[in-house]
């Protein structure tokens, strides 16, 4: 594909198989247990690709082994935000996973192998967008999928606190940044329980909240499905509503 031209893959633990287009514009990255520096470093590259080809959409689905990453921050703007909790730095010998210092707003969040991870890399000014009007669409997106696959009730993502719930549970955590006008870091939607994160949530609190605010879509859906799969090739296909990520 002539996007990736110059890209080595195989630097990135990627092959062409990865790889699926839509229409001349629009790629998608599907990747399971994707080492997360490398996800990282490989969205630096589509960064780039996408400054000089700004009609291109790169959608990057996957998941990582066990970590957690920390942002630039909390940032307390409302009443709700004000009794969220800072990460405790003293923690940082602590904790049985890697811990990563990234660029994006908020605060500290997890991974795991049973999450599903969308990092959506798209050109702001080309979409005459501004971040926190993509961001919540992104969330809308990932509402809507939910609804129409699962037939989900109860979820909404006009929260006082940024994010996708289920009543007064978090579902899915999002946090975007923007280069030069090109999103990335993105959102993580929790499909498994995980007692190795479950445990690690009783230490620190995501996005400021206690681990038992966050819930997945196995204790929300019966039956369970390979929710990745499922989740993945609606997305691919871009049949929501909302189309809220221009698909």
């Amino acid at each position: 594909m002539i996007f990736f031209e110059g890209i080595d893959l195989i630097e990135f633990d990627l092959k062409l198989e990865n790889i699926f287009s839509k229409g001349r514009d629009t790629f998608f990255i599907i990747k399971e247990n994707w080492d997360y520096e490398l996800a990282l470093k490989f969205q630096g590259e589509i960064i780039q690709k996408v400054s000089v080809n700004k009609e291109k959409k790169v959608f990057i689905i996957c998941n990582h082994s066990h970590c957690l990453t920390l942002g630039r921050g909390l940032q307390r703007r409302t009443k709700a935000d004000n009794n969220l909790v800072d990460f405790d730095e003293k923690l940082r010998g602590e904790i049985e996973v890697p811990l990563y210092d990234i660029k994006r707003g908020g605060g500290i969040t997890f991974h795991y192998p049973g999450q599903l991870v969308l990092y959506p890399i798209i050109s702001l000014e080309n979409q005459k967008l501004k971040v926190m009007d993509f961001l919540k669409g992104v969330l809308r997106e990932i509402q809507d999928l939910l609804e129409t696959q699962f037939s989900i009730k109860n979820l909404t993502c006009e929260h006082d606190l940024i994010g996708l719930w289920h009543e007064d549970k978090k579902l899915a955590s999002i946090g975007l940044c923007s280069h030069k006008f090109i999103t990335y870091h993105g959102l993580a939607l929790n499909l498994y329980r995980d007692e190795k994160m479950q445990a690690l949530l009783t230490k620190v609190y995501p996005c400021g909240l206690s681990g038992s605010r966050y819930i997945c879509l196995e204790e929300v859906v019966s039956g369970r499905e390979d929710f990745f799969e499922v989740i993945s090739m609606s997305l691919l296909k871009g049949s929501s509503k909302s189309n809220s990520l221009f698909i």
